[in-house]
């Protein structure tokens, strides 16, 4: 039987992310659903392969936010190999540096070993005005303990 989830866990592991990678591009659409012109660089996701263990863990995923001003917002989606939702992470520039290693939670009975999706979700605002986007998705795998 698959249990549910549980949401990411924060940690406060401030790294500075040289050589994350090329940086993603996202679509973005103000409030109203109109798409802006083009697309436009919104940020960074990664995570190295990790040991898929027994019980509940955290594993480790790295972001980076480059909106144009401080108002920002990311939703981190996680997506086990059969195409499920396992977790979520919702972080802000409120409480979050715009780059961090951080981390989500799921449970061994929940999942299965194999190759996992990271999507994030990044919207910020200019006055009244809103803009979402998604940046490059990330793959990475969770394999069994040796």
């Amino acid at each position: 039987m698959l249990r549910s989830t549980t949401l990411g866990a924060f940690t406060a592991l401030v790294m500075t992310i040289g050589g994350a990678g090329s940086v993603a591009t996202a679509t973005s659409s103000t409030g109203a659903g109109a798409p802006d012109q083009g697309p436009t660089s919104w940020g960074s996701i990664k995570a190295p392969d990790q040991v898929l263990r027994q019980g509940c863990r955290d594993y480790r995923f790295v972001y980076r936010i480059t909106t144009p001003n401080d108002e920002w917002q990311a939703e981190v989606f996680v997506t086990d190999p059969r195409g499920r939702a396992i977790a979520s992470v919702l972080v802000d520039a409120g409480s979050n540096p715009s780059q961090a290693v951080t981390t989500f939670r799921t449970c061994r009975v929940s999942t299965t070993h194999g190759r996992f999706k990271l999507r994030m979700r990044v919207s910020y605002n200019v006055g009244y005005e809103k803009h979402v986007g998604f940046v490059k998705p990330a793959y990475f795998r969770l394999t069994r303990p040796r």
